[in-house]
């Protein structure tokens, strides 16, 4: 689930043959497979959300802390820079004068979202990964140099390279994989994780040799895709039932072609496709529409 040219790329789980270390937690979760994370009250601040100030609490949100609550500040727009504010209101103003523009109508969407970013964490982290992976995507094919272009790479900082490629391979494709593999380990084994800085490092080098091996650049496209692959299923998996969550867990899970077309069809909600359809990244939705084509030709393409 890239810009342009690329499809959402089938999912695979990495395997290796040095033994993940475990380590026994002092607290069992009730539902392991639910990541839910503690709650705070709703803020009181009253704000006018047009098209603009929705785009901004969503740049906000890109812009965010991966390890602090900072969801308060996310939606006061306050983990912007003054220039940042300044110029990204300019970018979206510009954008929505002009006509036929993909960047009219994320308020009704980001209106639904914003009262769960407040009021549930692993919402606000599972979004954030969406809409950084998808400004990613967008910059990564993007040859050109602009202004805009500027504003948007230093919104998400500097891109960490874990392989050169081609294609390039992130450090957020990699870590990807690596929550992955902790959180299905963790649902079959909700006593134990596998979430240390040794076995994390273990998963790198893993998914980074299976990115040399793999057997064509539409088997090493995937990989690089799989930031985003990932961040759809965090959003998906927060938004459907228990049943649901057992379906996608297994899909992703088991890592073959056909599951993973499957998986795909599974991830792309009404929701998330108004989402691709959508400012910067907007080419998405054209690619998602093929999504039965791009299927056809993922059932021919296995990675072991």
């Amino acid at each position: 689930m890239t810009p342009a040219t690329t499809a959402v790329p089938a999912a695979s789980k990495p395997a290796s043959s040095a033994k993940a270390k475990t380590e026994p937690k002092t607290k069992v979760p009730a539902n392991p497979a639910v990541l839910k994370k503690a709650q705070i009250e709703p803020s009181e601040a009253i704000v006018t959300l047009d098209d603009t100030r929705c785009w901004l609490e969503l740049f906000a949100l890109c812009a965010s802390s991966n390890i602090d609550d900072d969801r308060k500040e996310v939606l006061n727009i306050a983990t912007l820079s003054s220039d940042q504010k300044k110029q990204l209101t300019k970018l979206v103003a510009s954008k929505l004068a002009t006509p036929n523009n993909n960047f009219v109508g994320v308020a009704p969407l980001w209106k639904a979202l914003r009262p769960r970013i407040l009021q549930e964490l692993d919402v606000k982290e599972s979004y954030r990964l969406l809409f950084r992976a998808l400004i990613r995507h967008y910059l990564s094919k993007n040859k050109e140099t602009s202004s805009d272009i500027e504003l948007l790479q230093d919104l998400l900082g500097a891109v960490r390279i874990a392989d050169s490629g081609p294609p390039v391979l992130t450090e957020d494709a990699v870590n990807a994989y690596s929550d992955m593999t902790c959180f299905l380990y963790q649902k079959r084994k909700p006593d134990r994780s596998v979430d240390g800085d040794d076995n994390r490092q273990t998963f790198a080098l893993v998914v980074k040799d299976r990115f040399v091996r793999a057997p064509n650049l539409a088997a090493k496209t995937a990989m690089t895709n799989f930031d985003l692959t990932w961040a759809c299923f965090r959003c998906r998996f927060l938004d459907v039932s228990s049943e649901q969550q057992e379906k996608l867990s297994a899909l992703m899970a088991s890592g073959d072609s056909k599951s993973s077309a499957q998986l795909k069809a599974e991830l792309i909600s009404p929701t998330m496709l108004k989402l691709f359809a959508l400012g910067p990244w907007s080419e998405k939705a054209k690619e998602v529409k093929e999504i039965k084509e791009e299927q056809a030709k993922a059932e021919k393409l296995e990675i072991k």
